[in-house]
């Protein structure tokens, strides 16, 4: 068999994921459900491969469901922005990202988003400019720097030193030259696992 014509065979034959999902029954799910949940709500269309789904749903929930605060639109907008742009979209994914910044924001988010546009628009030296406010911040006397919560069923610990976001700000400035998608993991994870499972 001729090499080019298994390789357009293969192609063919590969099954894609299946993105359909039921519209209403995802819109009427609370809102912690359809975006906190990481098995769940958009992001169970994510994990199977159907990115354009998932920001589609985003959408369409942050449209019609009632009643969302403004702090929770802003992350679904954030979110919606992310997908996009871990999909390469950069210019459908900027909007996005700067309607999402919170009207309330105390926590440097501003800059975190700021730092990220400028990422995106390969534009080193406002990602320096960000990152450089963001780290300026005065700590809040009430910051934890640690927040326990589920995930997967499992008690898990997050570090959250202040300020919030910056290692993602580092990473992005550290691995510059690569797509969003890699340089935003360019940095350590702050979780573990603690000691006992959640019940």
């Amino acid at each position: 068999m001729d090499f080019n014509y298994a390789l357009i065979l293969l192609a063919a034959t590969t099954a894609s994921p299946n993105c359909s999902y039921d519209v209403a029954q995802l819109l009427d799910l609370p809102f912690e459900q359809f975006d906190q949940d990481m098995n769940g709500g958009w992001r169970s269309l994510k994990i199977k491969g159907c990115s354009e789904a998932a920001a589609e749903a985003l959408s369409r929930y942050r449209n019609n469901h009632v009643p969302l605060t403004d702090s929770q639109r802003s992350v679904l907008l954030w979110h919606e922005g992310q997908i996009f742009a871990f999909m390469g979209r950069y210019e459908r994914a900027m909007p996005l990202l700067l309607a999402g910044i919170p009207v309330d924001d105390t926590t440097g988010f501003m800059d975190y988003a700021l730092g990220t546009v400028a990422f995106l628009r390969r534009d080193k030296r406002a990602l320096r400019t960000a990152r450089s406010n963001l780290a300026a911040l005065p700590k809040p006397s009430n910051w934890d720097d640690s927040i326990t919560t589920t995930v997967n069923g499992r008690s898990v610990v997050i570090f959250a030193p202040w300020p919030p976001n910056l290692n993602v700000l580092d990473g992005l400035s550290k691995c510059f030259n690569r797509t969003y998608s890699q340089a935003y993991f360019c940095r350590p994870l702050k979780i573990k696992a603690a000691e006992k499972s959640a019940r």
